[in-house]
């Protein structure tokens, strides 16, 4: 419709527009040693689990991939509770 489109500037998307850097391989960061943090914690470090909200499911991070400030943005812009627990490399 026409007013959306004349208030598409303020939308924000509700994807990643970067995506994020990959310290190591998938498999590799999945079986490392690993422990829980809270994502609000969770900047600079290797994801070890898939990052993901419901819906729609599809993942944010995956293993091996640097959890960076522009994704606990997302998270929270997203709606998504700042309370989330993740599984990052030891």
């Amino acid at each position: 419709s026409a007013f959306l489109l004349n208030r598409s500037s303020d939308l924000k998307p509700f994807y990643q527009t970067n995506l994020p850097k990959v310290a190591m391989r998938l498999e590799e960061a999945y079986f490392k040693d690993s422990h829980t943090i809270p994502i609000l914690k969770a900047k600079g470090k290797i994801a070890s689990g898939f990052i993901q909200a419901y819906p729609p499911g599809i993942p944010q991070v995956i293993p091996g991939e640097i959890i960076s400030q522009d994704i606990i943005n997302l998270w929270q812009e997203s709606g998504n509770s700042p309370d989330i627990l993740v599984d990052v490399v030891s």
